[in-house]
């Protein structure tokens, strides 16, 4: 499957969105609008052909998961802004500045490794692991520890202090493949319409694919 162009598609629909929920549903729309076949779920945990359930712990749920030709396919969402007022199409939208970049980073390598996990049933197809913002933090600066910067590389064993019920616990996550970096254009506020950082007026996503 072609992820690009279902980005490409649902960007030409819907080129911005206030809060994740609105674009996993509008992803999930736009895959069954070009896999009419598709078996989409969404905020599930799904179950291989066996009625087994796929991740380790059943509290945890897919963010996008659909079967296609007996094959599975599963997707882990991040979005996060910075402030931005809009209007498109006569729809205002008034974006607030997300706090959470550090959660978010190390979040998208979280997602990246419950899709690895995955991986390992039979029919397992292909996993994404997808990141939208118009924060340029994210694509622009180098991190120490969980980076996203353009061409950054996501590999081997990435630790960090966990604090739960006030004990911190030092956890890790272990790759299994090595991945790239790399933002891609989603969208783009014309200057006109982007009352804010013009900074703040491009979108773009970065796309892991794990198979």
């Amino acid at each position: 499957m072609d992820m690009h162009t279902v980005m490409q598609k649902l960007s030409e629909k819907r080129p911005i969105f206030r809060l994740e929920p609105e674009f996993q549903l509008a992803l999930a729309h736009e895959i069954h609008s070009l896999y009419p076949l598709a078996k989409v779920g969404l905020e599930g945990q799904p179950l291989d052909l066996n009625g087994q359930l796929l991740l380790e712990k059943q509290g945890q749920s897919i963010d996008i998961f659909f079967w296609l030709e007996n094959h599975l396919y599963i997707i882990e969402l991040k979005y996060r802004t910075e402030e931005l007022s809009t209007t498109v199409e006569g729809e205002e939208f008034y974006l607030k500045k997300d706090g959470e970049k550090n959660n978010a980073r190390d979040g998208f390598y979280k997602d990246i490794s419950r899709i690895e996990k995955a991986a390992r049933y039979r029919n397992f197809k292909e996993g994404y692991a997808i990141f939208l913002t118009n924060a340029p933090h994210y694509w622009d600066k180098k991190e120490d520890g969980f980076s996203l910067h353009e061409g950054a590389k996501i590999k081997g064993t990435h630790k960090w202090l966990s604090s739960n019920t006030g004990l911190s616990q030092r956890k890790e996550i272990i790759f299994n493949k090595d991945y790239s970096v790399k933002w891609e254009k989603y969208s783009e506020v014309k200057p006109q319409d982007c009352i804010g950082p013009a900074k703040n007026c491009s979108f773009k996503y970065a796309l892991i694919v794990v198979n």
